[in-house]
Formats: structure tokens, C-alpha cells, sequence
């Protein structure tokens, strides 16, 4: 009976560090987030502001949210969101969120680049009959929303233009803040991903004004045809 009751007492012991173990990684873990949420807020307005749309331009105050919502790695780079104000050609209000990377030092904390791990895969989606898209998993919600807007949107185009079966548009994010060439876009991870409803429909409305676009012009469609497209569909004109 006594060595059944030291053998428990053992393992309730056990049980116990392990815990206390836990939760003081926990502790430091929460610690490291808020101290680093702390420091973006204080630093904000250093960060250059990104342009999520043509024409919008942010309100000349302090962020709305800033967030901290995941630690990667072994070096410990907090990834932290900033969602900030916007007004655009439509739209009073909208706002929109950017990811940002901080990491510790000796002499506090420095903003570094996004870590490969965020990001994931690489993916593709037909998306419908008239769209391809390439991205990366970290983007993959955003372009369901897309793919909802933009395949339908095409397809009224078509019928309008009475595209050839083989009429597709692709359209790609790269996981990188600076790129060039038609339909190919940034991961709004740096420019602005949508935060509010407002936000989304105006993201989402461009990048479907673009895709018509670029439809008219592989068709040989007037400049004017395509306009009126975009028009007839109050889409956000870029």
C-alpha cells in the first residue's frame, strides 16, 4: 500500500512539473507577442504605408488594430497585423490588413522579411471556365472569394463577346512585395488584404475590372468594349 501511494505521489509530481513547464512556455510565448504588438504600435508610423487599391489613400492616424498572432522558428519572428483605415474611389471607409515580421535582438527588436514557412505551398485553381489562378497556400481563402466574383463576372463577359471555349484568364500572387507584368499582383499580405466588407468588395471588384480587361484585350476587344464591360457591371475600375 505504501509503494502504491509513492509511486502516485511520483507520478502526480511528474504531472505536476510537466505542467508548470508548460504553462511557464506559455507565459513566455504570450510574453514575447505582447512585446512585440508593443513595439509595432510604438513604431507605426516608421513603416512605410502600403496602396492596396489605385487611388487609395490611408487616414493620417494610428492604426485601427495591430495584432500579434503567431511566433515562427526558431529565431522567434512574430508575425504581426496591422489594420489601418483607408479611403478609396468608392468607398469612405475601408480597411485593410498588413502582415508584418519582428524579431528579437540584443538591442530590442528589428523588422526582418516574411519566413518561407508562412507562406506554404504553391498552388493553382481552374476556378471556373474562364480562370486560372496561381498562388500561395497562405492566400488561399482570398482567392476562393475571388474565384466567386471574377469566374462569373467573365463568363457574363463572354456571353456578351461570345468567347472561344479556350478563352481563360490567368492571373497569379507572388509571395513577394514588388512584381511586374499583367495580372500578376503581390500577395496582399503586403499591399492590404481586406478587413472589412467595404474593403473586400472593392479588392475583389478591381481584381475582377482587371481580369475583363485583360479578356477584351486577348480577344481583340476595343479598349471602349471593355470599359463598358466594367461599367455595366459596377465593377471598381483601376
Amino acid at each position: 500500500m505504501i509503494q502504491r501511494r509513492l509511486v502516485l505521489l511520483a507520478l502526480i509530481g511528474v504531472v505536476l512539473i510537466v505542467v508548470g513547464v508548460t504553462a511557464a512556455r506559455m507565459i513566455t510565448v504570450a510574453n514575447t507577442m505582447n512585446a512585440a504588438a508593443a513595439y509595432a504600435v510604438a513604431h507605426s508610423g516608421e513603416l512605410s504605408v502600403p496602396q492596396p487599391l489605385p487611388a487609395s489613400a490611408a487616414y493620417d492616424e494610428p492604426p485601427v488594430k495591430v495584432e500579434a498572432v503567431a511566433r515562427y522558428g526558431d529565431a522567434n519572428a512574430v508575425e504581426v497585423q496591422i489594420t489601418r483605415r483607408y479611403q478609396t474611389a468608392r468607398r469612405p471607409e475601408a480597411q485593410f490588413t498588413v502582415t508584418y515580421f519582428y524579431q528579437p535582438t540584443t538591442n530590442g527588436w528589428q523588422l526582418v522579411s516574411m519566413p518561407d514557412s508562412f507562406w506554404g505551398d504553391s498552388r493553382s485553381t481552374t476556378g471556373g471556365d474562364r480562370l486560372i489562378v496561381h498562388y500561395m497556400q497562405r492566400d488561399s481563402r482570398l482567392v476562393e472569394n475571388l474565384v466567386k466574383a471574377a469566374d462569373p463576372a467573365l463568363e457574363a463577359a463572354c456571353e456578351r463577346w461570345v468567347c472561344p471555349p479556350g478563352a481563360v484568364v490567368v492571373l497569379q500572387f507572388l509571395p513577394q512585395a514588388n512584381v511586374n507584368g499583367e495580372l500578376v499582383y503581390p500577395s496582399p499580405r503586403f499591399t492590404g488584404l481586406p478587413a472589412s466588407l467595404e474593403a473586400n468588395d472593392d479588392y475583389l471588384s478591381h481584381l475582377t475590372a482587371d481580369a475583363i480587361l485583360a479578356l477584351a484585350k486577348q480577344l481583340g476587344q476595343l479598349p471602349e468594349a471593355a470599359r463598358a464591360e466594367i461599367q455595366r457591371q459596377n465593377l471598381y475600375a483601376p
